[in-house]
């Protein structure tokens, strides 16, 4: 790699087929080849290289930290990719720049949608683009009758659970299900998986506590064990929060009131307030999307943003045409917000929501989805 000339790697980087999981890995391969010949290089890194890297793709652990502290990025050329970096993600309200560097790589992704279909059969349709006045989705039928309860997901793979308390896991790449032992939680427990743990999440409101337990899925007769657990004098109900990983940090939203949130780090296995939300939101839908978390109320009709690494929370433009049964994935850098008949999609970089037809088939609407997200395979 690092002997590759300039044209090759130019072409590398350019290509909408890299395959990366974020535009930070693009950056700092590059630096390795710029630093093999630092000397011969470094000109050609701010004049022909570095314009050609997606900067705007990049999250904010690499954009911050990494990209704009680096010293080949400490040039008149650099500051204005870097600039325009920022500027589209998190300058709201403005126009964004339409170029090559804000173009979202092809690098397999596929929006995947589970549910139940004709008979109970569990079926996974997939796309790669939601553009157009129709969407064209693949079909796979499972051919396994059994109605999904609840869902979770890995890089690789679809977890769901059943109504008959069984957990099956399916491979989309090479469309193999297994099926695993299933210890059911507590009543009214939030589930995510992370790594080879599930954790559920639930509060014992007679006992004035909450409770993070975990369950390893892919072991035989396997029990649930404790992670931790905290009283709360304040806890008045026993609905399930809404939760996700951020970084093997469980967010969990809605747990004492309609803006509380908290936060389960996996590996220190603590329990910590974070700043409430900017207003009540239940229930809602909680997405990560580049370095922030993104809340998105159904009945209350609001949009928030949380950046966990200040603490603070923004709050943006309210979705206009979505109910109380919407669901919400990210797709693409934006967020899908979406039920039978309806979705609508928000752009961060415009701070604006814009109704979406046309995005389920008319043969397969008519059945809930159980969930929609983006995956590769």
């Amino acid at each position: 790699f690092y002997k590759i000339s300039e044209e090759d790697i130019i072409e590398v980087i350019s290509d909408d087929r890299l395959n990366v999981k974020n535009e930070g890995v693009v950056f700092e391969a590059v630096v390795r080849w710029v630093e093999a010949d630092l000397e011969a290089r470094k000109e050609v890194f701010s004049r022909n290289i570095a314009p050609r890297i997606r900067f705007p793709l990049c999250d904010q652990q690499s954009l911050g930290p990494v990209v704009s502290c680096h010293p080949l990025m400490w040039n008149p050329e650099c500051a204005e990719l870097l600039k325009e970096a920022h500027s589209s993600q998190f300058h709201c309200g403005t126009h964004p720049v339409q170029n090559p560097r804000t173009t979202q790589r092809n690098n397999g992704q596929r929006l995947v949608r589970l549910y139940n279909g004709e008979d109970g059969t569990v079926c996974v349709d997939h796309t790669v683009s939601i553009d157009g006045e129709s969407v064209k989705w693949e079909h796979y039928s499972t051919k396994l009758i059994s109605e999904i309860k609840e869902v979770m997901t890995s890089p690789e793979k679809l977890f769901w659970i059943t109504k008959t308390k069984e957990l099956f896991a399916l491979d989309l790449k090479t469309r193999n299900i297994s099926t695993h032992f299933w210890k059911e939680p507590k009543p009214n427990s939030s589930l995510i998986l992370i790594k080879d743990k599930i954790f559920s999440l639930f509060v014992d409101a007679y006992r004035w506590s909450k409770h993070v337990e975990s369950l390893q899925w892919n072991v035989s007769n396997n029990e649930w064990s404790t992670e931790t657990s905290l009283d709360d004098r304040s806890v008045t109900s026993s609905a399930s929060p809404v939760v996700i990983n951020v970084l093997n940090n469980v967010y969990i939203f809605g747990w004492r009131s309609g803006a509380d949130v908290m936060v389960f780090d996996s590996v220190s296995k603590t329990l910590l307030g974070c700043a409430p939300m900017p207003a009540t939101c239940t229930p809602c839908s909680a997405l990560a999307l580049k370095g922030n978390i993104f809340v998105v109320g159904r009945t209350e009709k609001v949009c928030f943003r949380y950046d966990p690494v200040t603490n603070a929370w923004t709050t943006l433009s309210s979705p206009t045409t979505t109910s109380a049964n919407s669901k919400a994935t990210v797709w693409k850098g934006k967020i899908i917000l979406y039920e039978a008949n309806e979705a609508e999609v928000y752009d961060p970089g415009l701070d604006r929501w814009t109704l979406k037809t046309g995005l389920f088939d008319e043969d397969t609407k008519e059945y809930e989805t159980k969930i929609m997200c983006s995956m590769s395979f």
